[in-house]
């Protein structure tokens, strides 16, 4: 479903329409970053450990030590139990960017950054 484009309301109706939150445009950050911070774990199955990575973000959120970038290598468990879907890995205020996160496509790799960043995927023509 494309939700690009103009939104009008319905005709035909005698009633006031709230502003759609579609119209809402993204907020640009004006702040300055001096530095990024970034954390890189092994984690061996991350689902059970989101909790804790929520944690770890909150206490740090709004400090010099407020975390940018996240890498974690062997989200899934290595004996395949059950497919993660990632929607069950997303976390507020990060865009994630994911790789092999079915189970029979090895362990995973997860990326996040903070919305703030406007991190954007690159796409390569070959592999290597």
């Amino acid at each position: 479903m494309d939700l690009s484009g103009p939104r009008e309301p319905r005709s035909n109706e005698n009633c006031k329409t709230a502003p759609s939150i579609l119209k809402i445009q993204p907020q640009v950050s004006t702040r300055t970053m001096h530095h990024i911070n970034c954390m890189y774990t092994n984690a061996d199955t991350l689902r059970n450990k989101m909790t804790e990575l929520e944690c770890r973000l909150k206490s740090v959120e709004g400090t010099v030590d407020e975390i940018h970038v996240i890498a974690i290598n062997e989200v899934n468990s290595k004996f395949n139990i059950h497919c993660i879907e990632s929607c069950e890995l997303q976390l507020n205020g990060y865009d994630m960017f994911s790789t092999n996160l079915s189970t029979s496509d090895g362990r995973g790799i997860i990326l996040y950054a903070k919305h703030e960043l406007g991190a954007t995927p690159v796409i390569f023509k070959s592999q290597f």
